[in-house]
């Protein structure tokens, strides 16, 4: 796999790409949480505004105008989620892209400046995938997977994030530009995790797992999960049928019909619950 210079001196390091929508406290506290210890320079910040209320976009604009390095865009009409996650990509001009959501936001200071060493280490890699903890009832932020594991099943059997998201959001994977497909607009609930199988298929082992400090996941009201949820399962089992036809899931468990596949995918169920839970139980110990 080729590794492309940079292009210029004065092209930033990481794309940080934000859509919005509706939701201008958000936004802030996200830029709030990139702090970069002076390497601003480093990163560029762009802002995708799906709002439908002119308030809450000009509240999102004059949040984005405190930085040097941003630029913002109003969409009229609203492009849709998915729509608008590609349409950020495409505006990027950074070596590496990081896409996140106006309910997520760097766990402390050093987690970006982290990230930012990483990527510009020899060799530089082709992405970071970074941890996730996600913000619980009680104000506390629960880690979504160990790390180890996360890299483990991942490397192993890319496939299975289609069954389990053990990444969490999109907001976790730092990733070359140039190696940054589109997100299928065809689908909503397996939208990320499809889009990290075919990373992994492509670029491991070229990918490094972060540990330590991460991302943090506060699902808003509006949120894509939150809104899916009454219509989960028939959504995830209609979303699998037609990666089937494009990509060969159907050759695995994931989906095949038959008892043996149907056992292997209660005993998976089984496993899984009984790990969520024994995971629960020790964060709140």
């Amino acid at each position: 796999m080729s590794e492309p210079a940079r292009q210029h001196p004065d092209t930033p390091w990481l794309s940080i790409l934000l859509p919005a929508f509706n939701d201008a406290a958000g936004i802030q506290q996200v830029l709030a949480s990139l702090a970069t210890r002076g390497r601003a320079n480093d990163i560029e910040i762009l802002v995708s505004d799906d709002s439908t209320n002119s308030r809450c976009a000009q509240a999102i604009r004059s949040a984005v105008s405190a930085w040097a390095n941003a630029r913002y865009v109003r969409n009229v009409p609203p492009r849709g989620a998915v729509s608008n996650w590609n349409h950020l990509l495409a505006q990027a001009t950074g070596h590496y892209c990081l896409l996140i959501h106006h309910d997520e936001y760097f766990e402390n200071e050093d987690a970006l400046v982290r990230a930012l060493g990483l990527l510009q280490a020899s060799p530089a890699p082709a992405g970071i995938v970074m941890p996730c903890r996600v913000q619980q009832g009680n104000g506390l932020a629960r880690l979504h997977m160990p790390a180890w594991l996360a890299e483990y099943v991942s490397r192993r059997w890319p496939r299975y994030l289609l069954r389990r998201n053990l990444w969490g959001p999109p907001s976790v994977l730092i990733l070359r530009r140039d190696l940054y497909a589109d997100y299928d607009v065809r689908l909503k609930w397996l939208v990320d995790v499809d889009l990290y199988s075919r990373v992994l298929l492509q670029c491991d082992p070229r990918l490094i797992f972060m540990r330590g400090a991460g991302v943090v996941s506060a699902p808003a009201v509006n949120s894509i999960t939150r809104t899916l949820q009454p219509h989960l399962a028939s959504i995830h089992s209609a979303e699998l049928a037609l990666l089937a036809g494009a990509n060969g899931t159907n050759t695995l468990w994931l989906q095949r019909s038959g008892l043996v596949p149907r056992l292997l995918r209660g005993l998976e169920s089984v496993a899984w619950y009984v790990f969520r839970a024994i995971w629960k139980t020790i964060h709140l110990l």
